[in-house]
């Protein structure tokens, strides 16, 4: 199975919290801290990839990237070092994910 190769930009949430936004699809989430908004893209991520797995198609496909806001922040952002849980290692064969992290 391929590698997917993903870009997260980590942003404060103006209700507190952070949005974890990929960049390489309209794909996002929320959470109470850093952490816990990963932890949300990841099970977002995976319930991706078990859907497409049921559809018989590649994750991810037809999936357009970030608006451009988020695009233009991430050369603005700081990078930190973070990892996306396996939060569901029992969903299908979840590929490779190699990620980059930033915040704002």
């Amino acid at each position: 199975m391929n590698t997917i190769e993903l870009r997260v930009l980590l942003t404060p949430s103006c209700c507190g919290g952070y949005y974890a936004q990929v960049l390489e699809r309209d794909i996002a989430a929320h959470g109470k801290d850093i952490d816990s908004a990963l932890a949300d893209l990841s099970r977002v991520l995976n319930v991706h990839i078990a859907a497409s797995h049921d559809l018989g198609r590649e994750p991810f496909v037809g999936l357009d990237p970030a608006p451009e806001e988020y695009l233009s922040l991430w050369d603005k952002a700081r990078s930190i070092k973070a990892e996306l849980p396996n939060l569901c290692p029992t969903v299908v064969e979840r590929p490779q994910i190699a990620s980059q992290f930033a915040v704002v």
